[in-house]
This record gives structure tokens, sequence and C-alpha cells, in this order.
């Protein structure tokens, strides 16, 4: 019983921060219209920190939820951690050894992954006809999370690669 109730409460956790996280995306990229600019500037000058990080927590509620919670991912989902997975490596690189080379394969790997994502949510949500066949007996439009009226585990991983890409073009010299 007390998996159960600490795979909610990560799950809790997990949803707040893509909701605060929903809301961060919007507001930096109405930040111009709305006169804000000025407020976002010490995110873009630590943008690969903070995708690094955004990057870790994917990763770790990732593995938390097959590993601890034992919810079996999908092929789709597979896909995904393809993707999200070596950011954590290559954006705690780049923040460690201070390398300015790294953004150009970080973005492709997050824009990779983005549609993925953006397809699997639409499959959870919109019901989409999947044509991308996925594990035998576990099919990819199982809802194991919707939290908020709208976030699912593919939404997760949709905001965290909006949430790197976004950071990562922002990102200051």
């Amino acid at each position: 019983m007390a998996t159960e109730q600490l795979v909610d409460a990560v799950v809790k956790l997990l949803a707040t921060m893509v909701l605060l996280s929903n809301v961060f995306i919007i507001l930096a990229l109405l930040s111009k219209p709305l006169k804000i600019e000025k407020y976002f500037q010490g995110f873009w000058e630590n943008a690969v920190p903070l995708a690094f990080f955004v990057a870790l927590v994917s990763t770790l509620g990732s593995l938390f939820l097959s590993e601890i919670a034992g919810w079996v991912p999908c092929k789709l989902c597979w896909f995904q951690r393809v993707f999200m997975y070596p950011l954590v490596i290559l954006l705690g690189l780049a923040w460690w050894k201070k390398m300015k080379n790294v953004k150009p394969y970080a973005i492709t790997l997050a824009a990779l992954g983005l549609p993925i994502a953006a397809y699997h949510y639409g499959l959870h949500r919109f019901f989409f006809t999947g044509f991308i066949p996925c594990s035998e007996g576990h099919t990819c439009n199982i809802v194991f999370v919707f939290q908020y009226g709208y976030i699912t585990i593919p939404f997760m991983a949709l905001t965290g690669f909006v949430l790197v890409l976004l950071l990562l073009w922002k990102a200051k010299k």
C-alpha cells in the first residue's frame, strides 16, 4: 500500500511540475507582447543547467513509473526515452565542462522526440488511429496518468521536449 501512495504522490508532483512548466512556456512565448521579457533573462542565462534539470527529471520520472510503479512502457514510450535519456548526459556534460557546441545536438534530440510525444498524446486524448504497432499485449493508448484534466505521461514527455527546446533556443551564449 505504501508503494501505491508513493506512486500517487510522485505522479501528482510530476503533473504539478508539468502544469507549472506549461504556464512558464506560455508566459515565455508571450513575454514580448506582455512586456515581461526582463523577467525571463535569468532563465535564458542559465538555460543549459535548466534544460539538464528538465531532462534529468523527465528521465528519473519515466524510470520511476516503469521500475517502481511497474507500468510497462509501450513502444512509443521507448522511442521518447531514446531521445530524452541522452539529453541528460549531453546537457550534463555541456554544463559541467562549459561546452558551447552541444546546443545543435540537444536541439536535434528534443526536436525528434517532440513529434513522437505529440503523436502519443494524440492517441490518448484525441483517439488517433495508431499506425505505429505497439508491444504485443500492451497498446500505446493505455492511459496510466490523467491529471488536471489534460496531463498524461506522453504529455509530460511533450512538455519536457518543448521546455528543453525553448530553453536552448532562447539560451544566451
